[in-house]
């Protein structure tokens, strides 16, 4: 590939062997990538600063998840092409990743070759999207599978960002640092989601949150179960 055209790129993943993995295949497909990034709030902010041509984004993402981010990154880095890159397949969570802005969505469980395909497309201005997961959608379609998509229509991105923040553990302080607000303001989102939800608790918002593809407990809390991580949970309350 003649240097002048590299395609620049950023890598937001939360697991570093991936991002080194697919650092060394892509550059060998002269693809260039400029930075790595562990969590969402660091992907905005390379994104930000490096205005890559694309950005490659997981779903699961702590502090941010990949479906927020692009969401984000469509409205401050237009610049940017976003491609979802993995491991969910299922209908929901590939619909809200398009509606957020991603243009690409790739499952990693498919052959490498489709991430290349899928950067030289985006990177034209072009859709693509992996087989697998495609099939999938017309199926959910076909069905009319379309109840989480509902559920999470009545939150706004911030009290979504706040439930994510929530459901990982983080206390109205460390949320109220990490999104720039006064913890009065973070007890009221709290408040405000409970009232919405129809919801009584912080268990509850976890239990919901995970439910709704928000966050998963699992990876939040390492190998612990849901239920364990509820009572992580209600001892930071």
């Amino acid at each position: 590939m003649d240097e002048s055209k590299t395609i620049t790129t950023i890598l937001i993943d939360d697991h570093k062997m991936f991002r080194q993995g697919i650092q060394l295949l892509l550059e060998r497909e002269g693809i260039g990538i400029v930075g790595h990034a562990a969590n969402g709030h660091e992907g905005l902010s390379l994104v930000e600063q490096l205005r890559p041509n694309l950005a490659l984004l997981d779903v699961d993402l702590p502090l941010l998840n990949g479906i927020e981010l692009a969401s984000r990154l469509r409205k401050e880095c237009p610049w940017t092409g976003l491609i979802m890159l993995t491991a969910y397949r299922n209908h929901d969570y590939v619909v809200r990743a398009l509606r957020a802005g991603a243009i690409g969505y790739v499952w990693k469980g498919a052959d490498f070759s489709e991430l290349v395909i899928a950067i030289n497309a985006v990177s034209q201005g072009q859709a693509f999207i992996s087989p697998a997961v495609s099939n999938g959608i017309l199926s959910s379609y076909l069905k009319n599978e379309t109840g989480l998509l509902t559920k999470m229509d009545v939150l706004t991105p911030r009290q979504r960002q706040v439930l994510q923040l929530i459901t990982e553990g983080r206390s109205n302080k460390e949320i109220a640092a990490l999104l720039s607000l006064s913890v009065k303001c973070v007890e009221k989102h709290r408040s405000d989601l409970m009232k919405r939800l129809d919801l009584h608790n912080t268990a509850e918002l976890v239990m919901y949150a995970v439910e709704s593809g928000i966050a998963r407990a699992a990876s939040i809390y390492g190998a612990a179960s849901v239920a364990s991580a509820l009572d992580l949970v209600n001892e930071t309350e």
